[in-house]
């Protein structure tokens, strides 16, 4: 008799086993649009967790620029939208700057600096976690804005 398989069917913004007890939810975004200050959802949260990184990917390089960039924001809204902990640093790590920010490198992870107080990274079951990307002056589209979070359980 054949053995069994078992298969498995990855969907757009599924959990991937990384090994152990790590996960990572990826969430494509579509374009951001440099017109527009958009809050996004990435994640709802699967289970208890703590969050160990976040990266952006897009598929279009953004130039690091003093004028004209982005600013991260990674909020948890908790499980009825009224949450507001912070899960980035509130730091220039987290914009295109040029001057101790990030330029986006096209198909290529760009890691987020996180918070550095390690009780803002941890979430519940059912949390819900929004990107805010607020553009400064004439900053170029984010385009195809994919947001791959990284957590482990606890």
């Amino acid at each position: 008799m054949p053995s069994k398989q078992n298969r498995t069917v990855i969907v757009k913004g599924d959990q991937i086993k990384v090994g152990n007890n790590y996960q990572n939810i990826s969430m494509n975004l579509g374009t951001i649009s440099a017109t527009t200050n958009p809050l996004k959802i990435v994640a709802v949260m699967p289970r208890k967790g703590t969050i160990t990184g976040v990266d952006l990917i897009v598929n279009t390089a953004i130039t690091a620029d003093d004028t004209n960039y982005w600013t991260f924001a990674l909020t948890n809204k908790s499980t009825d939208g009224s949450g507001s902990t912070v899960l980035l640093a509130a730091t220039d790590a987290n914009t295109t700057k040029a001057t101790g920010g990030i330029g986006l490198a096209a198909y290529d992870t760009t890691a987020l600096t996180l918070s550095s107080t390690t009780a803002d990274l941890n979430v519940n079951a059912g949390d819900t976690i929004v990107l805010t990307a607020t553009k400064a002056a004439s900053a170029s589209n984010l385009v195809d804005l994919t947001v791959n979070l990284k957590f482990k359980d606890r």
